[in-house]
């Protein structure tokens, strides 16, 4: 249930299609499914004997069968703007386009038919998205356009201008083809592609390569209905996805491992499975609103523009999956097919209920109460649907979530209607005259504060809290709006003395924090109140005592209670409260909503902080070695710029973290929006050679990379921006880690030779002055060199000596 705190959404399992592949043959093991494709209409099943079944969504009948005597069903693609075309590849290399007819009730017919890659499997098929034309892509890495022929468009229309052509070859097999406004992605086993089909121009999509199955696709950014221009998204090693323009370039990198660490949501059927993947490979990218993606093991689906997990949940053998709109169907390994569904936890309970699956409704309505406690979910989950389900379990077997449940519903927040709903609840289990007691007493308080307070009533609305009070057995059910803590003070003058209350009056903390523990299972209002009295009380040591209250008391409830510099060590020891692994992953779970990210952050880089001064000059350039300073609230900074975002939320971080002196910070963020100059400069500034070094570093990935770095190193010795030579920190005396030109000659001559080196900087113009210690390193290094030449030189005389020998 832990996983379910952070997650807005589920994949559900609703209908079983065990029964379609029986009746289609398909479950006999002679013929298996090996590939599928949805539509709107059609659910297409590819088979190993060639056949190719066109399923009508509406009632999971079969329309017809299409036959291929030439070798098994590899790929199938339903065309995504005309339903009547639909594209199939063979094992043996054929990519035919079929006319279903279905208008005018005629018999399908293939409309084109290419053998550009006989002899080849084909690995991916991909539709133009406003065109009738299929790009093909093969395991040799050959590429393909083959348009289609159409009866709609009159004889002989297929074979105007040149219907089958070879746009590229790449260099090794195709993972997957996207096509988005005039441009193809091509995914291979080593990088991506990208063609303007149009004027027929390639680009390589970043620097780096990679080996093995990574996928690619387009995702459109404008909202749904509306036209605009796509970003590339490109799986990399290690759970890592590049977000990339139409030219090619590099935007943002989406680091999803740490957030993976997370525990999987389990499906919701009947079979939960249980496995944790961390570093991953994605082999294929899918897209409608979100990013999915999928191992043999596990679905994923990502949120790309803010870098965030939407879900991951564990589904056994999984080799291909096909997705129209919010609904997801999987081929197994074994040739079993399965149908899930995308939809919030509120959504899926309420179509559990209407199955009557009243215990699993009632587990997800536990699970993610969260997201069924708010007023959102409340239109399809109002209370009374709540209490129908809660009537539907066994009191005597079920007792654990009954009362799971009876907690969720006290938790919910109001619509206009919910103090009604509730007081007719309550209503329901006392007598008349109690209820009228209640009532009155109701008004009287309301009546909360308002004249103590001296607040308009509207200018008190921020949230609504329901208290349950005991007094010689009357329930006191109190609406509050909450806008200040003051309100919250007024509310908790008004409510009854306890013991809780007493212990905590006496003023000691560890006491009263355990009596605190010793309320569990605990009511979140009333918790809620004697958390205020101890703030109140002890101030911010109490407010870092609270994430053990988590997540009954969530940091929302702490940001309304406490002043900013109080939150901040609460959501410090919150978030270090997890253990290592899963710290990242958990900070993301609470910037719900993704704002509060720059917020925090902000709260974070003024609080416990090193003086502006200290860190930044007066016309704001680093100060020499200020990135050793060390920062409060450090740990959680650095998870904060870390956890995944989009382009604009990236840069303004990077603008904070510049303007406060975070420089840590500054040049990670640097690093991920590929800004390479302004963090040269900040080093050269800084003045430490270790930050262009390791994991973490920025190290210069081109000769021209090294020659800007040393040129800015110049620029600054040469003016009155030198740092001090005096003494270096920690009283080190060692010289090499600065950054100073002699420095980066000396690090550039071991990466590139010295002659190569030092021959290249003075074809640019580079002046090297290098003193004696420096030139005898050039000199070892050029010994080095020869021997080592000389070495493979032996080495490989050898080896012709004894393949000559072997040969006679």
């Amino acid at each position: 249930m832990t996983r379910g705190a952070s997650c807005t959404h589920v994949l559900a399992e609703f209908d079983c299609l065990d029964p379609l592949l029986s009746a289609l043959r398909l479950d006999l093991g002679r013929i298996k499914c090996t590939c599928l494709s949805v539509s709107r209409k059609w659910l297409a099943l590819g088979t190993s004997a060639g056949g190719l079944h066109l399923i009508q969504r509406d009632g999971w009948k079969q329309k017809l069968i299409l036959t291929h005597k030439e070798g098994s069903v590899t790929q199938v693609s339903c065309c995504p703007h005309d339903e009547d075309f639909i594209a199939v590849a063979t094992s043996q290399g054929l990519v035919v386009v079929w006319e279903l007819h279905l208008e005018r009730r005629g018999r399908p017919e293939r409309v084109s038919v290419s053998w550009e890659h006989r002899g080849q499997t084909v690995t991916s098929l991909c539709w133009d998205n406003a065109a009738l034309r299929v790009f093909a892509g093969d395991v040799g890495g050959k590429v393909s356009c083959v348009r289609a022929g159409s009866s709609k468009l009159g004889k002989g229309s297929a074979f105007v201008i040149f219907p089958i052509q070879t746009i590229t070859t790449v260099d090794s097999r195709v993972v997957q083809l996207g096509y988005s406004d005039g441009h193809l992605v091509v995914s291979s086993l080593s990088r991506c592609y990208l063609c303007d089909t149009e004027r027929e121009k390639f680009w390589r999509v970043g620097n780096k390569e990679r080996d093995g199955e990574f996928g690619a696709c387009f995702l459109q950014q404008s909202p749904a209905g509306q036209r605009g221009q796509a970003l590339l998204y490109c799986a990399r090693p290690g759970s890592r996805i590049w977000e990339a323009s139409f030219g090619g370039e590099v935007l943002s990198t989406h680091q999803f491992k740490q957030l993976l660490a997370c525990p999987p949501l389990p499906l919701v059927s009947y079979n939960p499975a249980q496995t944790s993947p961390q570093s991953l490979a994605f082999p294929r990218l899918l897209h409608d609103q979100n990013l999915l993606t999928w191992t043999d093991s596990a679905i994923y689906i990502f949120t790309p523009h803010s870098g965030q997990v939407l879900l991951w949940t564990e589904v056994k053998d999984v080799v291909e999956i096909s997705v129209f709109r919010n609904e997801l169907f999987c081929l197994h390994g074994d040739g079993r097919l399965s149908h899930l569904s995308l939809m919030s936890p509120e959504r899926c309970v309420e179509r559990l209920m209407k199955r009557e699956n009243w215990t699993l409704a009632t587990t997800i309505c536990c699970m993610f109460q969260h997201t069924v406690i708010t007023s959102r979910a409340r239109k399809s989950l109002p209370i009374d649907r709540l209490e129908q389900l809660k009537a539907q379990l066994n009191s005597a077997s079920q007792e654990q979530l009954i009362g799971q449940l009876e907690e969720v519903i006290s938790k919910l927040e109001p619509l206009d209607s919910a103090c009604s709903s509730r007081r007719s609840s309550i209503s329901s289990h006392v007598s008349p005259k109690t209820h009228r007691h209640m009532y009155r007493s109701e008004v009287a308080l309301t009546k909360i504060i308002i004249k103590l307070a001296n607040i308009s009533p509207l200018l008190q609305i921020s949230r609504f809290y329901f208290f349950f009070f005991q007094d010689s057995g009357l329930s006191y059910c109190i609406s509050v709006h909450i806008n200040s803590p003051n309100i919250l003070r007024r509310v908790v003058e008004f409510t009854q003395a306890s013991k809780v209350v007493e212990v905590i009056q006496k003023g000691d903390l560890l006491k009263s924090l355990r009596s605190l523990r010793e309320l569990q299972p605990w009511n979140t209002p009333l918790l809620l109140s004697h958390l205020y009295r101890l703030y109140d009380k002890h101030g911010e040591v109490a407010v870092r005592a609270y994430p053990q209250f988590y997540p009954t008391i969530l940091p929302s409830d702490i940001m309304a209670m406490a002043l900013p510099s109080h939150f901040l060590p609460y959501l410090d020891n919150l978030v270090q409260s997890r253990v290592e692994q899963q710290r990242l992953c958990f900070l993301g779970s609470l910037l719900q909503p993704e704002t509060l990210r720059q917020d925090w952050l902000e709260l974070a880089l003024y609080n416990d902080a090193p003086q502006k001064d200290d860190t930044l000059t007066a016309d704001g350039q680093p100060r020499w070695h200020s990135h050793f300073f060390s920062w409060g609230y450090g740990r959680l900074l650095s998870l904060l710029i870390r956890l995944p975002a989009d382009l604009a939320s990236k840069q303004k971080m990077l603008e904070k973290c510049r303007t406060h002196g975070y420089w840590m910070g500054y040049l990670y963020l640097c690093r991920e929006l590929q800004r390479r100059p302004e963090a040269f400069s900040a080093i050269c500034r800084l003045d430490d050679m270790t930050l262009l070094e390791g994991d973490d570093g920025i190290v210069p990935q081109s000769f021209d990379e090294w020659v800007l770095l040393l040129q800015l190193s110049q620029q600054i010795s040469s003016s009155n921006e030198a740092p001090p030579t005096s003494a270096l920190p920690n009283g080190s005396t060692d010289w090499s880690i600065r950054v100073s030109p002699e420095n980066i000659i000396l690090r550039l001559v071991r990466v590139f030779g010295p002659d190569r080196a030092l021959t290249a900087l003075q074809e640019r113009g580079i002046q090297v002055d290098l003193s004696s210690r420096s030139t005898l390193v050039c000199d070892l290094l050029r010994m080095a060199e020869k021997r080592h030449r000389a070495l493979i030189q032996t080495m490989l005389e050898r080896c012709d000596r004894f393949l000559w020998s072997q040969q006679a």
